[in-house]
C-alpha cells in the first residue's frame, strides 16, 4: 500500500509499503533464528523468505521458526519452514474440529436434557417398535 509524505516541494507517493503482523514477525523469528544458529542473514535470503511466507499468519510463523531451533542449531531452508507451517495448519484444523464437535455435544446434551431431542438409540428402538407392530397386524 502507497503512502502518502509530505515533502518540502508538495505531496508525493513512496514506493515502501508498511509492514504487517507477519512480516514483522517473519523479520523476527528470522533474525532469531539466524543468530541462535550463529547464521549470517542476508537481505536477499530475508527477501526470498518474506515472499515465500507473504500470506501466512503470524502465529504459524512463530510456532514453525520456534519449533526449528528446538531441534536443529542450523538455520532453516524454506522448505523446512513450509513443513511446519503446514503442520501448524493441520494442528489448527484438528483443533478447530474439536471445538466444533465439543461445541455439537455440548448442543445436544442441553437440547436433549429439555426434552427437545432424540437420539440415535431412541430412533432405532422406535424403528423396531414399529416394524414388530406391522408384522403383527
Amino acid at each position: 500500500m502507497d503512502k502518502l509524505a509530505k515533502q518540502q516541494q508538495g505531496m508525493s507517493v513512496t514506493s515502501k509499503p508498511s509492514s504487517t503482523d507477519s512480516e514483522r514477525r517473519l523479520a523476527n523469528e528470522m533474525r532469531l533464528t539466524a543468530q541462535n544458529s550463529k547464521a549470517e542473514l542476508t537481505t536477499e535470503l530475508m527477501g526470498e523468505f518474506s515472499k515465500k511466507f507473504a500470506g501466512a499468519p503470524a502465529e504459524a510463523i512463530a510456532y514453525a521458526f520456534d519449533k526449528w531451533r528446538d531441534s536443529s542449531p542450523f538455520f532453516p531452508a524454506i522448505s523446512d519452514i513450509r513443513e511446519l507451517i503446514a503442520e501448524w495448519r493441520v494442528q489448527q484444523g484438528e483443533a478447530a474440529a474439536s471445538k466444533r464437535i465439543a461445541e455439537e455435544m455440548r448442543q445436544e446434551r442441553e437440547a436433549r436434557e429439555k426434552g427437545e431431542t432424540v437420539g440415535y438409540a431412541d430412533v432405532l428402538r422406535k424403528f423396531g417398535e414399529i416394524v414388530n407392530r406391522k408384522k403383527l397386524e
